[in-house]
């Protein structure tokens, strides 16, 4: 298909500009982030913080919720999905402890807005409707 021309696993999001094309969320955000003001900060440091942070929503935090996504749409009529998803549910609320614990009373999660904010948020934004 077509499809796989510009991503090779034939997933989505893909994006295009010009003669570029890119896939990974990850990658689409960094590439965007790095073009325009605002998204990722000039010191070099507080840079590479926000692009880990960027690392941690893909990395860390989306896997338990993608997990609960597929246990609620695909799993839900197994014999066993009434013991695994509160196992999952666990696993999520740890983490989002874990999250809290280090925002504390701060509106970002390193000092200024950054692209790892609007990654993070993306990636949260997944819970909406689970009552977690």
């Amino acid at each position: 298909p077509a499809h796989l021309a510009l991503h090779p696993f034939g997933q989505i999001p893909t994006y295009e500009e010009g003669d570029l094309a890119l896939f990974e969320s990850g990658a689409i955000v960094f590439h965007i982030a790095e073009r325009h003001a605002g998204l990722l900060p000039d010191d070099a440091n507080a840079r590479a913080r926000a692009i880990s942070w960027m690392f941690a929503a893909l990395n860390t935090v989306e896997p338990p919720i993608l997990e609960r996504q597929t246990a609620v749409l695909l799993e839900r009529d197994e014999t066993w999905h009434e013991q695994r998803l509160p196992m999952v549910d666990d696993r999520i609320r740890d983490r989002l402890g874990e999250l809290s614990d280090r925002l504390g009373d701060a509106d970002w999660l390193d000092g200024a807005f950054s692209a790892g904010d609007l990654m993070m948020v993306h990636v949260l934004l997944r819970l909406s409707g689970s009552g977690i």
